[in-house]
Parts: structure tokens; sequence; C-alpha cells
């Protein structure tokens, strides 16, 4: 994840069953947040 958040993409896309728990999805959130604030972060 910290890669992907590295390259600052526009969007960002994630399967909700690609997670375990729902502490996961809201770290991601979070790097997201630190390392690429302008990527919209999506789960479906």
């Amino acid at each position: 994840m910290k890669e992907i958040a590295k390259r600052q993409p526009l969007r960002a896309v994630f399967r909700d069953s690609s997670f375990t728990d729902s502490p996961s999805k809201i770290n991601v959130e979070e790097i997201f947040k630190l390392l690429a604030p302008n990527t919209s972060v999506k789960v479906i």
C-alpha cells in the first residue's frame, strides 16, 4: 500500500474482500492521507 501511495495516483480502488478486518481498511486510508493526500481512495 505504501508503494502505491508513494506514486500519488489520482484514484486508488480496493476490493473489500482483500482486507482481513475493518482496522486494516482504516489503516490504508490513513497511509494515503499521509503519503498521498490528494488521492481519492475507494473500497468496493
